[in-house]
């Protein structure tokens, strides 16, 4: 659902205060900043900002591309360690299995046809 065009965009207060002070006095200091929830205003491009993810601050420099997003998209808050792989063990395990189940299926298929042969 898309925000109201009747809303401003949000930025945390203190985080324009400090950014704008930097602007004023022509500093590019690393912010450390906790709101993820605030967006990016082009007062902030160059700047470069570090944004809480839960467990430490994660720095990237604000450019262009990022206006008008939120803090929250740039800092991961999960690390994705990838899918389990496939044990190679098991696979010939299992192939094994089933090439013991045919064998035996047909021996089943030659003792019951020999009965019918009957």
């Amino acid at each position: 659902m898309s925000r109201s065009s009747k809303k401003s965009p949000f930025i945390s207060y203190r985080l324009f205060n400090t950014i704008d002070k930097m602007n004023l006095k022509n500093l590019k200091q690393l912010v450390f900043t906790k709101s993820r929830s605030s967006t990016v205003f082009p007062s902030m491009v160059g700047h470069n900002i570090s944004v809480y993810n839960g467990k430490n601050y994660v720095p990237f420099l604000i450019l262009n591309q990022m206006i008008s997003s939120k803090l929250g998209e740039f800092s991961r808050t999960r690390n994705f360690r990838g899918h389990k792989g496939i044990n190679k063990k098991l696979i010939k395990k299992s192939s094994k299995k089933v090439t013991k189940n045919k064998k035996s299926i047909k021996k089943n298929i030659k003792t019951t046809s020999k009965k019918f042969k009957k």
